[in-house]
């Protein structure tokens, strides 16, 4: 795994942090009967995913193309 696989897990890893804890949050202040979570809770469900993120990033970084985390291979041409 090489730098640039690194800093694409990272940043998954920060997107996923960032979507599942605004999720969390906002169904808790649209009052829906989902979840009423506290702040803190919506935030150890922002971690808990963005480790997840972590994981099925080293994992997949081995398959598709080796430069990413993603699983699909890079198209001919494709700027990345």
């Amino acid at each position: 795994m090489n730098k640039i696989a690194i800093i694409d897990i990272a940043e998954r890893m920060v997107r996923t942090f960032i979507q599942a804890t605004g999720a969390a949050l906002a169904t808790g202040a649209a009052g829906l009967e989902v979840t009423s979570l506290s702040s803190w809770q919506a935030l150890a469900v922002g971690g808990v995913s963005a480790g997840l993120s972590a994981v099925m990033g080293l994992i997949t970084a081995g398959f598709g193309d080796r430069s990413t985390a993603s699983m699909v291979r890079a198209v001919d041409g494709a700027d990345h």
